[in-house]
């Protein structure tokens, strides 16, 4: 090889379209596309070890007939995609969605939590502009993005949350941790005051380690709307490993009275955090 000594017509491409191996699937032009778990193009799904979507089909590529990685397909990527949401608010703008399927996102987390993209813009509550970020854009990780889960509860399953207690964030995945950062607890049981004797609650993985101290119940119930804010315990933490995060009743029984007009809604700032070392 030499350097130049003349004019050379060098080829490029738009550094946002490129092509990835596919899987044994059918992507069709517009899909959402994630890598699967062996690292091939398919359409973006709620799905164990699936990446972030990784692009918009720019095709539509057919290789169900084949074997993985005997077709490309060329993704589209590094800017925004309106697409159908299953359910978005105007305050969602600004957060990570999540994939439901290959033409669907959500505010809330599926089971593996798939990031989408981020809401730019919402069109309505079923329709919104997602940004889905290019090969050298700046991403924002699931991983490490601050989130917040917001559960309204049902006077059915906090009456029950003993025996039952109440998921508050779904388990994020294998080799991710929840880590909690504040929880806020709205109780209302306005329509039938709630009892309790020595039934305290506390948020917890769902294996049983503790997240927070114990959260006195008294102020709780009592027949009105009450907003309590707590922070997490002052003490070293190990996070538990893909476990949810619950709310639990800690005492001897379960509370009483209430009425079906009555709620407790948790709001929980968080992130995720990977438990496997970077490569």
């Amino acid at each position: 090889m030499t350097v130049l000594t003349a004019v050379r017509n060098t080829p490029s491409k738009d550094g946002n379209i490129f092509e990835l191996p596919m899987a044994v699937d059918i992507i069709y032009k517009g899909a959402m596309v994630c890598l699967n778990a062996a690292g091939f193009a398919a359409p973006a799904s709620d799905a164990v070890d699936y990446s972030r979507v990784a692009g918009v089909a720019f095709e539509t590529v057919d290789n169900s007939g084949g074997s993985a990685g005997d077709l490309n397909v060329r993704l589209d990527s590094g800017r925004s995609f309106r697409f159908t949401a299953a359910s978005i608010d105007t305050g969602d703008v600004g957060r990570m969605m999540y994939v439901t399927d290959d033409n669907v996102f959500n505010d809330a987390r599926g089971s593996f939590a798939i990031p989408a993209g981020v809401l730019v813009e919402r069109d309505s509550s079923t329709v919104g502009w997602i940004h889905i970020p290019g090969p050298n854009d700046a991403v924002q990780s699931d991983q490490f993005a601050p989130q917040v889960s917001i559960q309204k509860h049902t006077n059915a399953e906090v009456i029950l949350m003993r025996a039952t207690p109440l998921v508050c964030i779904a388990a994020p995945g294998a080799n991710k941790s929840i880590i909690v950062d504040r929880v806020t607890i709205i109780s209302d049981d306005a329509g039938g005051a709630w009892t309790e004797s020595s039934d305290n609650l506390v948020l917890e993985y769902s294996g049983g380690v503790d997240i927070t101290a114990a959260i006195e119940a008294t102020s709780l119930v009592g027949g009105a709307v009450v907003i309590e804010s707590y922070g997490v315990l002052d003490t070293v933490l190990v996070p538990a490993v893909n476990e949810a995060v619950e709310l639990f009743n800690t005492g001897d029984g379960e509370w009483g009275g209430g009425n079906a007009a009555n709620s407790l809604t948790t709001v929980i700032a968080f992130h995720i955090i990977p438990t496997v070392a970077a490569e």
